[in-house]
């Protein structure tokens, strides 16, 4: 909340409107980040998750032209050079009053953006938290040393907090830093990291996940029949995949959510299947009744195949809809009752908890758009939809076998949750 705090008040201060609550605000799972050209997703707490968002954090494989902190410093550079043109008054020519003040118990403000020099402290000091400080003689964030803002460009400060790069680091190898330690050789107390015993859901969740349709043993899947998602896959692989023998179309589907669920890696899913309904030959290729293949991405194959039923998981290389052509049949079998209610009680939790999250967004949006009383108030609200997300990654996920997964918090956007229309659009609050 503080980088947000943060990043408003320099938009506020030259003359922006901070628009959280709006359809387009959100972002949908998987995406691609802009600038660092770094894929996200909503998964859960592993080793290569925690690496991956480490590398978010710090210097991408671009370079660091292409990092988190490199994008803020250009934002400062942009400033620079407007404030050099036309000067600082010209630029800073937003509303006072729409500036919010905020501190946290451990000593970190966010305080009023004025000025040049006010502007670049904030969000200089935003992406010092995030990748790491400046080290004197070397050139930033190319190289960066551990701390994490005023406490130093020399980490050895007693007291010194570190990045979140740096954090990243430290559940990585199992061990704390301590003042004074060299990037990526902590030497402070180790720390125990119980990598398995973590709550687990299927990957980027959204409310839509457990509508009737979709409620189907084995997770959530576009199905459709005469059908061959896995072709492409299947023949850059010289015609092998992961393949077995199953009796019907609903076992191949839980051998995929097997795959992400026992192998424990979220990023790397089973997300795609497909399943001989009877014996067929894919050009010269002889393919056996009830042969099950599994695929982890490349993107399902459309055209029609007879012979053949696959699945495609949401959340993963579906993205909500299949490529091409709109869906035209997702389950022939409906999903047995008590497992239909069970999935329309989540469904509900679902929905409910992505309207908390809206109304989360309209407090910020409010907050930053001049209500900046309700800062706190809105603190008190994430907090709330943090027990929330909880609650419900531990509630069993009734697709899934017993045990092995949770269910993951949607973070979306819910119209009837928003006062975007009610405001007329426009970005200032309701009063």
């Amino acid at each position: 909340m503080l980088h947000m705090t943060h990043a408003a008040n320099v938009l506020n201060a030259v003359g922006g409107h901070p628009d959280m609550d709006h359809p387009d605000f959100i972002p949908k799972y998987p995406l691609v980040l802009p600038i660092l050209n770094i894929s996200a997703d909503i998964v859960w707490f592993t080793q290569d998750s925690v690496q991956h968002y480490e590398v978010l954090e710090s210097i991408p494989p671009a370079g660091y032209n292409s990092s988190i902190s490199m994008a803020y410093q250009h934002i400062v550079n942009l400033l620079t050079s407007l404030c050099h043109d036309h000067g600082e008054a010209a630029v800073f020519t937003g509303n006072l009053s729409l500036q919010v003040n905020a501190s946290t118990s451990y000593g970190q403000i966010a305080a009023p953006v004025t000025s040049l020099e006010t502007a670049r402290a904030a969000l200089i000091g935003v992406a010092d938290q995030g990748g790491g400080c400046p080290v004197t003689g070397k050139m930033w964030p190319k190289t960066s040393s551990i701390a994490s803002g005023p406490a130093g460009q020399d980490n050895s400060a007693e007291g010194a907090e570190f990045s979140h790069a740096a954090r990243y680091t430290e559940i990585m190898q199992g061990r704390s830093y301590k003042p004074g330690d060299k990037i990526g050789v902590p030497t402070g107390e180790n720390q125990s990291i119980a990598w398995g015993n973590v709550r687990r859901f299927a990957p980027n969740p959204a409310v839509s996940d457990f509508l009737p349709d979709q409620c189907v043993d084995g997770g959530s899947w576009v199905v459709r029949n005469e059908s061959f998602f896995v072709e492409w896959v299947w023949d850059q692989h010289n015609h092998t995949l992961d393949t077995s023998i199953v009796d019907t179309w609903e076992d191949c589907a839980k051998k995929c959510e097997a795959w992400t669920v026992d192998f424990n890696e979220p990023l790397k899913p089973c997300a795609m299947w497909s399943w001989v309904s009877e014996d067929t030959t894919i050009g010269d290729i002889p393919l056996t009744g009830h042969t099950c293949l599994l695929a982890q991405g490349g993107g399902p194959v459309t055209k029609t195949q007879t012979g053949l039923v696959s699945g495609c998981q949401y959340g993963t290389v579906c993205n909500h809809t299949l490529p091409g052509v709109p869906l035209q049949k997702k389950s022939d079998t409906p999903p047995p009752p008590h497992l239909a209610e069970r999935c329309q009680t989540i469904h509900t939790q679902g929905i409910e908890f992505a309207g908390n999250y809206t109304e989360l967004l309209v407090a910020m949006h409010n907050t930053f758009n001049g209500q900046p009383d309700l800062l706190m108030e809105t603190i008190g609200q994430m907090y709330t939809l943090k027990s929330s997300a909880i609650e419900l990654m531990e509630t069993p996920d009734p697709r899934i076998s017993a045990n092995t997964m949770g269910i993951g918090p949607p973070w979306e956007y819910i119209p009837q949750r928003s006062q975007f229309e009610a405001r007329g659009r426009k970005p200032f609050p309701i009063i």
